[in-house]
């Protein structure tokens, strides 16, 4: 068993879920191991709780500002992983907000990569593959998109004028810049010229149009000489890759590159707001896609932080618009291919799952497989949807 005391190589990712009074679960607070052993929330929420892990795994936990009713109780859950190497120590505490915020251990686990037949991935930070599968899934993915927003590509009123630049963060196969150029409005016949970033290269087009240039670049660190270049910037299902602490990092990035009175998109999907009830499955599954976010560090309820982020690093007029789809065949041609669409994205977990171990859920490359197979089965009944969120906002003009 590897010795999982502080050191500065730990990192601790904590998530609280539950409680009926959170307006975006999970919540967490992801940071570095400090000589200390502090760990502080985000800026953004400075008064919702303080962790403060001490010797070992020993955790001291306070929590402000969260109501307690008298006669009810709300169980809450906080997931503590610590990672070290290749393995991965999962610790749930259970809190009850009538004993003063008292947590129990109920579980503590190490887990060890679990062998299996990996598909390509190029990140550490990315939680799905980067292969010709996935390429082909997010093409599908731009197109149901596209068909969920009526057709759209901007939902926000983008007006272009000769010489503006767009910037594509995220963007892969360049399924939307490509759409983009050759169908909104003069782009491809003016001057537009589109930038498209990503951190691989590996899912970029071989012959694009002149007018796009890609490079690799991350979000969390764009140039320093972008800042107000760029007219209108989009970003879309950046969940796998940003931790839940750096979103506001990578929104303030794309507010410093956007040019006054310029526009920026984002869109993320949200499947956990529309998940309950499907099944044992499905629930298996949820607990797992809970786990892995907690253990990885990600938010996969970003679709309903962004606007608020948006809002605190200075962006106006922002609005969100969604769209809830129902999965399965019995909701016609539309529901099966976004079936098809998440039941991808389900299956594309599996390298970054059984590196983790399972999770505590996943016991070998067998019992994933035979999950997604039963929860495919368990979706072609009523009770499954999915979401899509596009949160615009214009920077100030000056």
């Amino acid at each position: 068993m590897p010795n999982l005391s502080m050191n500065c190589s730990t990192i601790i990712t904590c998530s609280f879920s539950g409680h009926p009074s959170f307006q975006h679960p999970p919540f967490h607070i992801n940071s570095g191991v400090t000589d200390r052993g502090q760990y502080p929330l985000p800026a953004l929420y400075p008064k919702l709780a303080v962790c403060q892990i001490g010797h070992g795994i020993d955790t001291n936990l306070e929590m402000m500002n969260l109501p307690r009713s008298k006669g009810l109780k709300y169980p809450m859950v906080l997931v503590v992983s610590l990672h070290q190497g290749t393995h991965c120590a999962l610790r749930t505490v259970h809190i009850d907000l009538l004993s003063n915020w008292s947590a129990m251990t109920q579980t503590d686990s190490i887990t060890k990569p679990i062998e299996h037949k990996q598909r390509w991935h190029n990140s550490d930070t990315y939680i799905l593959p980067t292969d010709d599968e996935e390429s082909a899934r997010l093409q599908l993915q731009h197109d149901l998109i596209r068909e969920l927003f009526d057709g759209q590509l901007v939902i926000c009123p983008l007006e272009l004028r000769n010489g503006d630049e767009v910037l594509d963060v995220g963007t892969g196969k360049a399924a939307w810049a490509l759409d983009f150029f050759a169908t909104y409005s003069n782009a491809s016949e003016s001057d537009t010229k589109l930038v498209c970033i990503d951190i691989s290269d590996r899912l970029f087009p071989k012959s694009p149009p002149s007018n796009m240039i890609f490079q690799i670049h991350n979000v969390l660190d764009l140039p320093p000489d972008w800042t107000g270049r760029f007219a209108f910037v989009n970003q879309r299902l950046l969940m796998g890759a940003l931790k839940q602490e750096e979103w506001y990092r990578a929104v303030k990035e794309v507010y410093r590159v956007t040019k006054d009175g310029g526009w920026v998109q984002f869109c993320e999907s949200n499947a956990v707001s529309h998940m309950d009830g499907c099944g044992p499955a499905s629930e298996r599954f949820m607990k797992l896609y809970r786990n892995i976010e907690a253990a990885v560090g990600l938010d996969f309820s970003c679709s309903l932080n962004i606007g608020p982020i948006m809002r605190q690093v200075g962006f106006v007029n922002v609005k969100t618009e969604h769209r809830v789809v129902q999965l399965g065949e019995w909701n016609g041609e539309v529901g099966t291919k976004h079936t098809k669409n998440v039941m991808a994205v389900s299956r594309g977990l599996k390298t970054s799952v059984l590196k983790l171990g399972g999770l505590g859920i996943i016991r070998d490359e067998e019992d994933f497989d035979t999950l997604m197979d039963e929860m495919e089965e368990e979706w072609k009944r009523p009770g499954s949807a999915n979401g899509f969120y596009v949160i615009t906002g214009q920077k100030p003009p000056h």
